[in-house]
């Protein structure tokens, strides 16, 4: 966990099985495999990685134990949504009420609701390319070749990768 963003770095099998997971925390390791198209020991070992990161598999995931739910005329934070009257609602982290009304400072505040939540907020790290090395965005384009697993973002890096796997091994 990296403590100055109070953030668990997860890698997409283990934010899909987390997923899987939240929903019915005894799905067998064999079903998941299934249903992801990963072998059971990937299962297995992903899960014991959650572990060691100190997830609970429950459902209390969440960054600061104050939430301000916030109504204004401009986004507050990253988790900013625009309703259909124009303003915006803003969730707002905190650790105190206090830390939460010195970030409210100085903004047009037209409601304001505080709620407290327990636990740590997941985020979903990055997965980037195996052929061109650029992030992927959408979902992944999954290759398997052997016990190894690739992903790439578009058809035409599956294809380039394709193309360099086989160069590789023919010049082996």
């Amino acid at each position: 966990m990296n403590k100055e963003t109070n953030e668990i770095r997860l890698s997409e099998i283990e934010y899909k099985i987390l997923q899987i997971l939240k929903t019915d925390a005894r799905t067998p390791a064999s079903q998941i495999a299934k249903q992801l198209g990963i072998s059971r020991v990937t299962v297995s070992r992903a899960i014991e990685s959650l572990k060691n990161k100190g997830i609970k598999f429950s459902v209390n995931f969440v960054e600061k134990d104050l939430v301000g739910i916030i109504t204004s005329d401009s986004c507050l934070s990253e988790e900013c949504f625009k309703t259909i009257t124009g303003d915006y609602v803003s969730l707002v982290r905190a650790d105190s009420v206090e830390e939460l009304e010195k970030s409210l400072e100085n903004h047009n505040i037209k409601n304001i609701i505080i709620a407290h939540h327990l636990g740590k907020r997941i985020v979903k790290s990055a997965l980037y390319c195996d052929y061109c090395g650029g992030k992927i965005e959408s979902e992944p384009i999954i290759y398997k070749r052997g016990k190894k697993i690739y992903y790439t973002c578009c058809k035409a890096c599956l294809d380039g990768l394709k193309r360099k796997i086989d160069f590789n091994i023919k010049n082996k």
